[in-house]
C-alpha cells in the first residue's frame, strides 16, 4: 500500500462561536469556499498551539469463561464524548466571556470595560453555543467541523510574566446531544 501526500494535512485554522441553534453555512459555501456570515458566527481570532477535535467512542469488551479473548465489543450508552481543545491567544474580555459561558457581567464607559463573576441565587443553566472550526482537509481543500451544541470547561490562567510566554484562553468544548433529528456534529469537506 503505498501513501498519498497529497493526503497529509497540516495548518492552522479558525474557530468561530455563535448563539446555540445559529443558522450554519450552506454545504454549498465550502465550494466555492466562502467565510462564515459574521453576522452569526464570531471569529475568536488567533490562537496559540491550533486547536484539537476528538472524538471518543468508548466500548465495553464482552467476556466469557470460555475464550481466552474477548468475543466482541459493544458501545457504552451515553459514554460518547467529542470535545474541542484550544488555547484563544487574544485574550479579550469577549473572548473571556464566552469560553467561561456568558458567566460574567460586562460593564464599560470611556476608555474603559469591566467584568465581573456572577453572583448570588442558584447557579444558572448553561448558556450552550454552537462552534465552527474552518481548517484544512486532503488535497490541499477545505474542511469544516460544525459542533451544534457546545459547553465550555474553562482553564484560564491570566500570566503576566516576561518568559516570553502569552497569556492565553484555554478551554474545551464539550458536545452535547442536540435532538432525535439534529447530530451533534457536521463534517463537511471542499471537494474541487
Amino acid at each position: 500500500m503505498s501513501g498519498n501526500p497529497n493526503n497529509v494535512v497540516s495548518g492552522a485554522g479558525k474557530l468561530y462561536v455563535a448563539i446555540l441553534g445559529a443558522v450554519e453555512p450552506t454545504d454549498a459555501s465550502m465550494s466555492p469556499y466562502t467565510v462564515p456570515d459574521p453576522a452569526v458566527w464570531t471569529d475568536f481570532g488567533d490562537t496559540s498551539g491550533g486547536f484539537v477535535w476528538e472524538d471518543d467512542l468508548p466500548s465495553t469488551d464482552l467476556i466469557v469463561d470460555q475464550r481466552l479473548r474477548p468475543i466482541g465489543a459493544r458501545y457504552v450508552a451515553g459514554s460518547a464524548m467529542t470535545t474541542i481543545n484550544v488555547a484563544l491567544a487574544e485574550a479579550t474580555l469577549a473572548n473571556y466571556a464566552v469560553i467561561v459561558n456568558q458567566m460574567v457581567t460586562s460593564t464599560s464607559g470611556t476608555g474603559w470595560a469591566k467584568q465581573e463573576a456572577q453572583v448570588g441565587g442558584l447557579p444558572p443553566l448553561p448558556q450552550y453555543a454552537a462552534i465552527l472550526v474552518d481548517g484544512w482537509a486532503p488535497g490541499g481543500f477545505r474542511r469544516r467541523l460544525i459542533g451544534r451544541k457546545a459547553l465550555s470547561k474553562p482553564k484560564v490562567q491570566k500570566a503576566f510574566v516576561q518568559d516570553g510566554k502569552i497569556s492565553t484562553l484555554a478551554a474545551t468544548w464539550t458536545l452535547y446531544e442536540v435532538s432525535d433529528s439534529i447530530a451533534p456534529w457536521a463534517n463537511i469537506d471542499q471537494t474541487a
